[in-house]
């Protein structure tokens, strides 16, 4: 494999790490726990912010699963890509309100990282989105749509 092919794989597989544990972590707690941590952000509240708590790790959670096994990528890499964009647009917003939350509650309560490290991972996250994005041609390397792409194909 080339070392180019290595590092897309690398990338794809990093993005989805990212998503698993953040998603897993979220669902390994109660639901109100990370409920309220996105209520302290002040954009949603009620029960906007309960159905939030309640799907957005398992999109997290699978999503990243499916990026690491390569499966449905031209679907998962943008669904992914534009929730990490919005991560950063309200971690963005919170600083810039000034608001006195001292950790985002991203990756659960496990990890607590303050706001700017975080908006500098997903910043970091982001470029890596859009690298994958720029060679989305080769995104199918060691994937599972690969492998079902042969399979499916008459010289397969």
């Amino acid at each position: 494999m080339k070392a180019s092919n290595f590092f897309l794989v690398l990338v794809r597989v990093i993005l989805g790490t990212i998503f698993v544990v953040s998603g897993f972590q979220k669902l390994w707690a109660p639901a109100v726990n990370f409920a309220a941590a996105v209520e302290k952000f002040e954009i949603i509240h009620g029960s906007a912010a309960t159905l939030l708590s309640q799907t957005l790790p398992w999109f997290e959670f699978i999503g990243g699963v499916f990026l690491i096994l390569g499966l449905h990528i031209r679907l998962v890499l943008p669904m992914l890509w534009v929730m990490n964009t919005v991560f950063i647009g309200i971690l963005g917003s919170s600083i810039f309100r000034k608001l006195s939350i001292q950790e985002c509650g991203c990756f659960g309560e496990s990890m607590s990282l303050p706001l700017p490290v975080m908006i500098g991972i997903d910043a970091v996250t982001w470029i890596f989105f859009l690298i994958y994005f720029l060679v989305s041609r080769r995104t199918r390397i060691l994937s599972l749509d690969a492998f079902f792409e042969k399979s499916e194909s008459p010289n397969g």
